[in-house]
C-alpha cells in the first residue's frame, strides 16, 4: 500500500500495519474490505436501533461494529463502541446521547477518510 494512503488512513487513527497483520499481509483483501466499510450497514442499523430506544439492538449493533472497525485497525471507532457497549451494560436502561453523538462524529470522521483513501487507491491504479 502506499505511503500516502497510509498516512491518510493513520490520521483517522487507523493502524494499517495492525490490521494488514490481522488480513495475513494481503493488501488486496484488505484494500477491498476497506472500501466496503462505507456501505456497511451496522452503522444505520445502530442509530435506528437507539432512536427506538431499543437497546438490546444497539449492543448488537455496537458488538458488530467493534469487531468490523477493530479487524480494520480503525482505532478511534473500536473504542466508542467499546464505550458504547459499556453503557449498554451498565443496567441504567439509558444510553448517553453524548457517547450517541461522539459514536457519530467517529464515524463520519473515519468514513470520510476512509472514502478519499479509497479514490486516492483508484487513481493510483
Amino acid at each position: 500500500m502506499q505511503q500516502e494512503v497510509k498516512n491518510l488512513l493513520r490520521e483517522a487513527t487507523i493502524d494499517v500495519d495492525d490490521a494488514l497483520r490481522r488480513f495475513n499481509n494481503n493488501e488486496n483483501l484488505y484494500k477491498k474490505c476497506l472500501g466496503l466499510f462505507p456501505q456497511e450497514s451496522t452503522y444505520d442499523k445502530l442509530l435506528e436501533a437507539f432512536s427506538m430506544g431499543n437497546l438490546e439492538n444497539v449492543r448488537k449493533e455496537a458488538h458488530t461494529m467493534k469487531g468490523i472497525s477493530s479487524n480494520l485497525g480503525i482505532e478511534k471507532l473500536t473504542g466508542v463502541c467499546t464505550k458504547v457497549l459499556a453503557e449498554c451494560k451498565n443496567g441504567t436502561g439509558v444510553l448517553d446521547i453524548e457517547t450517541i453523538e461522539e459514536f457519530k462524529r467517529t464515524y463520519k470522521e473515519v468514513n470520510e477518510i476512509i472514502e478519499e483513501s479509497i479514490m486516492l487507491l483508484k487513481s493510483m491504479e
